[in-house]
């Protein structure tokens, strides 16, 4: 089983990149040529406009690979993919819950706890998510008076929701859901949301680390990448664990159904 690697590259940096065979090969100014197999390459993120390989990036979106493109100042700009087409029993369960009231509550209860459970990640343990949110906004707001980094926070708070969406894009491509569409950017919302305190504080806990650092797309790439390796595993689990909780309703009896029954 080869390891998936993901490559975060810097724009204005790039001299050459092209398909070359199997692999990827590119050339950053100042820099040697890196070829990457194409079969363990998973995502590629472009932060600024690319100097070059536009063409090859299109290529890449046509072999299966996610592209993200973030703006220079880390701005979550858009997202190339083409994913594979094939049935999804999670879909299915997601555009039921539309109209199945069993399966309608199953889903916000699995919201409700799903936040509460990232809430107490970062020590928020509060009876519901708007008392947690509230609590953990308060104790950010005083923490960033003190030590005056409201500015920098806002913005790396922007790059790593902006990785947050990646990792959605990938988990619900992954479990072949269409990445447009109404029950898929519900979803996508609900998603971003669970982890809004995990990136709320993973974005604090940078700044508090490193004063001394220029808070910069480039100087933030190595966080950014270990963000998304800890947090695509947390979403992963949490839509797993959505289905079986729609799966569990939607073979558990109503009221109604039982007292049809005696």
């Amino acid at each position: 089983m080869h390891k998936e690697i993901n490559l975060n590259i810097m724009g204005n940096e790039i001299e050459q990149m092209t398909i070359d065979g199997p692999s990827l090969r590119i050339q950053l100014k100042g820099q040697a040529v890196r070829r990457f197999p194409l079969r363990t390459l998973g995502h590629i993120c472009i932060t600024g406009d690319p100097a070059n390989g536009a063409d090859t990036l299109l290529a890449l979106m046509g072999k299966r690979k996610l592209i993200t493109l973030f703006s220079a100042n880390g701005v979550l700009k858009g997202q190339l993919y083409n994913p594979k087409k094939r049935e999804s029993l999670l879909l299915n369960l997601l555009e039921e819950s539309a109209h199945d009231p069993a399966l309608a509550q199953a889903r916000a209860e699995w919201f409700e706890n799903s936040r509460l459970q990232a809430f107490a990640m970062v020590g928020i343990t509060k009876g519901c998510d708007i008392m947690a949110i509230r609590s953990l906004r308060k104790q950010l707001g005083r923490t960033l008076s003190e030590l005056d980094l409201k500015r920098e926070h806002k913005t790396v708070t922007k790059w790593l929701r902006g990785i947050t969406e990646i990792c959605i894009t990938k988990i619900l491509a992954k479990r072949g859901i269409p990445l447009h569409g109404h029950q898929c950017n519900r979803i996508r919302r609900q998603l971003g949301r669970i982890a809004e305190p995990v990136y709320l504080h993973a974005a604090l806990h940078w700044l508090v680390a490193n004063p001394a650092v220029e808070t910069t797309p480039k100087n933030m790439t190595v966080v950014m990448g270990n963000f998304q390796r800890t947090l695509y595993p947390t979403l992963a689990r949490c839509l797993y664990q959505l289905q079986v909780r729609l799966e569990q309703a939607i073979c558990t009896p109503t009221t109604m159904q039982k007292r049809k029954h005696r």
